[in-house]
């Protein structure tokens, strides 16, 4: 299985329960907050797509089909955006 390994030369600092990371090469900053803050955390150290699903699902009291759409449309967004890479 391939690895989300985040994009080491992202900046990121907290503002109250939100969670801003700043690309310089892009020029773009992002804000996450919620789940999308919880994933970001949880990629601290580089995880399978599956390995996140099944920490979502401990998390979250929801219908894993539900968490599991929701989670690969946001790492699609995180891809497009180079804010991960798989390896």
């Amino acid at each position: 299985m391939m690895l989300i390994i985040r994009n080491p030369d992202l900046l990121e600092t907290s503002l109250d329960d939100e969670l801003v990371l700043m690309s310089i090469d892009r020029g773009c900053y992002y804000g996450l907050e919620n789940t999308a803050k919880t994933i970001w955390e949880l990629l601290d150290k580089p995880k399978t797509q599956e390995q996140l699903l099944n920490a979502l699902k401990e998390k979250y009291d929801g219908q894993p089909e539900i968490i599991e759409r929701d989670l690969n449309a946001f790492l699609d967004k995180l891809l497009a955006s180079q804010m991960v890479k798989l390896a």
